[in-house]
C-alpha cells in the first residue's frame, strides 16, 4: 500500500517558486481516509536547508531536512486514526531554518467516519462508510407549518454505535419545545419525539433548525462532538384573514384580501339587452333582460316616477314602469344597479312630455287656455233664472226665484230703485236661490222692473217684474168741463149727489104783469136741481114738469 501512494506521489510533481529560494514539494495537499491508510511520501527538493511545522498532533512527519540532501527528498507524512464523525484538516508549513520565509505548504486532510445512506439524515457522500453511524429520523414531518403552530411527532433511529445524543435548536424562540430534547442510550436504541411549535404572531415567515449533535471520538481529549444532522422546520407567518375579491379584473379587487369568500364575492359590470327606455306621456312598463351578475343586486332610481322591478336581483328579467308625466316638459331619470358601494350597470329612462288635453273653446265655460288637445269636453255657459212671483200689487212685496246654472253670475236691476235682489250674484252650480224684494209703488201707473243675469259681461236670462200703480183718492164732484159746476179734481161723478149743473134756456126772459097780476108761463129746458128764487115778495114762480116719453 505504501508503494503505491509513493509511484502515485512520484507522477505528480507539483512545484512552488517561494521567495528567491527554489524550493518545491512534488504535491500540494493529500486526503488520508479516516483509518489512516499507513501513510504517504512526498518529494521535496530544496537547495536550502528547511524545517517543517504542523500544529495537528494527528498528524506526523519529517520535521526538517539538508539542502540537496537525497535523504531529505522522499518525506513521509503519517496520520492517526480518526475516530470521530468530524472530517478533519491541517497544513504542514515549510519555512527556512530561520524561520523567517515560508517556502511551501502542504494541506493535509483526512475524512471521518460516517453515513453514506442517502435516506438517513447525516448522510456524508464523502465519508468512510460506517452503517453504524447512520442517524436516520422518521415520520410525517412537514417542511412547512401554518402560523398557528402545533405539534410535529417523528422516530430517531441511531445506530448501534451512537450511544447518546443531544438536540439544539436555533433560534432560541420561546414556547418552541422538542421532547426528549436528549437522549443516552446504546445499540441503536430508539426514541419517540415530539416537537411543539408555537403560534407565530410575526407576519414573517420564520425558520428553526435543529440540530442533532453526539460524542463519537471517546479517544480524543477533550472529547470531540460531531453534527449528526439538521432538521429544518419552516413556519408560516400569521397573515390576518382579510376576505375579498383576489380577482384583479374584478371591480371590487381587493390587493390586501388574503381568502375569498361567499360573503364578498367578485363583482363585475351587468350587460343589458337594452340601456335607455323611452316612455310616452302616459307612462306604462318595459322589460329588459339583465346578465352577467355575480351577486344580489340592488336597484335604484333617481325619480320617483320610475318603479324598479325587483328592487332586488341577479340574472333575469327586470320590469321598468314610468307614472304618467303630468308635466309639459320631458323628463329623465337614471336606474342605477349597485352592489354596497360598487355601480354594476345603470339604464337611462326618458318620458315625453305631456300633452294637456282639454277644452279649447275659448267661449266654454271650462276653456282651458293651456290645452294642447282638445278633448270633447267643452261645455256652453247654461243660465236660466225663474221668479215665483213675477207680478206685484202696488203695496209691493217678496217673491223667491231660483238660477240654474253652470257658470257664476251677476244681476244688474233696471231701473235701480224700487227693486232689490239678494243675493245679487251666485257661483256655478246646479240651481241656487234668491229673493226679489219690491217696493210699494208711489204712483197710480203700472211699472216694470228688469233683472238681467250675466255670465261676466255676458247678458245670459232677464226676468220681467211688473208691479200695479197705487189706487187714487175718491173726490166727488162734476167731471164734465162743460158743466157750470165741473171740478177737475173730482174723481168721481155720482149720479145723485153734486150732479154737473148746466145753464137753463128759457121761452121767454121776461113778463110784464098788469096792476091786476096774473100769471104767465114760460119753458124751461136744460139744467138740474135748479130751484126758484124771487126778489120780490110780490112774485112767485112755481114749476110744473114736463115729461117727455
Amino acid at each position: 500500500m505504501v508503494k503505491k501512494f509513493i509511484l502515485i506521489a512520484a507522477a505528480i510533481f507539483f512545484s512552488v517558486q517561494m521567495s528567491a529560494q527554489n524550493f518545491s514539494v512534488s504535491q500540494s495537499s493529500i486526503n488520508f481516509p479516516s483509518f489512516g491508510a499507513g501513510g504517504y511520501n512526498v518529494l521535496i527538493k530544496s537547495v536550502i536547508d528547511w524545517v517543517a511545522v504542523c500544529d495537528a498532533k494527528w498528524v506526523s512527519t519529517m520535521i526538517s531536512g539538508k539542502a540537496n540532501d537525497p535523504r531529505s527528498e522522499l518525506v513521509l507524512v503519517l496520520v492517526d486514526y480518526n475516530y470521530s464523525l468530524i472530517p478533519r484538516s491541517t497544513t504542514i508549513t515549510y519555512y527556512n531554518v530561520g524561520k523567517t520565509v515560508i517556502l511551501g505548504t502542504l494541506e493535509v486532510s483526512q475524512s471521518a467516519l460516517g453515513c453514506t445512506d442517502p435516506n438517513s439524515l447525516n448522510y456524508d457522500p464523502n465519508a468512510d462508510h460506517r452503517p453504524a453511524y447512520c442517524f436516520n429520523v422518521s415520520g410525517d414531518i412537514p417542511s412547512m407549518i401554518e402560523a398557528e403552530g402545533g405539534d410535529i411527532s417523528f422516530t430517531v433511529s441511531p445506530g448501534d454505535l451512537i450511544n447518546n445524543w443531544k438536540t439544539t435548536i436555533t433560534p432560541n424562540i420561546e414556547g418552541f419545545l422538542l421532547k426528549p430534547s436528549q437522549f443516552h442510550g446504546f445499540h441503536g436504541l430508539s426514541s419517540q419525539c415530539l416537537i411543539h411549535v408555537p403560534f407565530n404572531e410575526s407576519p414573517e415567515e420564520r425558520e428553526f433548525t435543529i440540530t442533532f449533535t453526539t460524542i463519537t471520538d471517546f479517544v480524543s481529549t477533550p472529547q470531540v462532538e460531531a453534527v449528526l444532522g439538521t432538521l429544518t422546520i419552516k413556519q408560516a407567518g400569521y397573515i390576518p384573514i382579510i376576505y375579498g375579491c383576489m380577482e384583479e379584473n374584478a371591480m371590487n379587487y381587493n390587493p390586501e384580501a388574503t381568502a375569498e369568500s361567499q360573503n364578498f364575492p367578485c363583482l363585475y359590470p351587468l350587460t343589458f339587452d337594452e340601456t335607455s327606455l323611452n316612455f310616452g306621456a302616459k307612462g306604462g312598463f318595459q322589460v329588459i333582460i339583465a346578465d352577467g351578475a355575480t351577486a344580489t343586486w340592488a336597484a335604484n332610481s333617481s325619480e320617483q316616477w320610475v318603479n324598479v322591478a325587483p328592487i332586488m336581483g341577479s340574472n333575469g328579467r327586470v320590469t321598468f314602469t314610468a307614472q304618467p308625466n303630468l308635466q309639459t316638459e320631458p323628463r329623465s331619470a337614471i336606474v342605477t344597479f349597485v352592489n354596497g358601494d360598487y355601480e354594476l350597470g345603470s339604464v337611462e329612462i326618458t318620458q315625453a312630455a305631456h300633452i294637456r288635453q282639454g277644452c279649447m273653446d275659448p267661449d266654454a265655460v271650462n276653456y282651458d287656455p293651456e290645452a294642447g288637445e282638445d278633448d270633447g269636453s267643452c261645455m256652453p255657459p247654461f243660465l236660466t233664472a225663474d221668479l215665483r212671483m213675477p207680478s206685484f200689487e202696488a203695496e209691493g212685496g217678496s217673491s223667491f226665484g231660483m238660477v240654474m246654472s253652470n257658470v257664476p253670475w251677476s244681476t244688474i236691476v233696471t231701473p235701480s230703485t224700487g227693486l232689490s235682489i239678494n243675493p245679487p250674484q251666485g257661483f256655478a252650480g246646479s240651481q241656487s236661490e234668491f229673493t226679489v224684494v219690491v217696493d210699494a209703488n208711489p204712483n197710480t201707473t203700472e211699472r216694470e222692473f228688469a233683472i238681467v243675469f250675466f255670465y261676466g259681461s255676458t247678458p245670459m236670462d232677464t226676468v220681467i217684474i211688473t208691479q200695479n200703480g197705487k189706487t187714487e183718492d175718491i173726490i166727488y164732484g162734476c167731471t164734465d168741463n162743460t158743466a157750470l159746476n165741473y171740478n177737475p179734481a173730482a174723481t168721481l161723478q155720482p149720479a145723485t149727489y153734486n150732479p154737473c149743473i148746466y145753464g137753463i134756456t128759457l121761452s121767454e126772459t121776461s113778463f110784464t104783469f098788469t096792476a091786476e097780476g096774473g100769471s104767465q108761463q114760460t119753458i124751461l129746458e136744460g139744467g138740474y136741481g135748479w130751484t126758484t128764487y124771487s126778489d120780490a115778495e110780490w112774485a112767485n114762480f112755481y114749476f110744473y114738469p114736463i115729461e117727455v116719453y
